[in-house]
């Protein structure tokens, strides 16, 4: 990104209006695909609830384990 970032403004001083304007439209894609990918999944976030209610309601050992499992699938999203 950084580097279109340098292309753009090296286009803008030469006077490449519309190569500047598709770069920023590029950019800013770029930038909502990264936004996109840092947000945590609906499945993220319901093992984040499943692992910090399941040792909770759930009795002895069947707690734990799910806890545990619920924390190793988590690791894999």
């Amino acid at each position: 990104m950084d580097q279109k970032l340098k292309e753009q403004e090296a286009l803008l001083r030469e006077g490449f209006q519309e190569d500047a304007r598709r770069l920023e439209s590029e950019i800013r894609r770029l930038q909502q695909q990264s936004e996109e990918i840092q947000k945590p999944s609906w499945i993220q976030s319901a093992l984040d609830v499943l692992a910090d209610v399941a040792p909770f309601v759930l009795p002895g050992f069947a707690g734990k384990a799910t806890g545990v499992v619920s924390s190793l699938v988590r690791r894999m999203f």
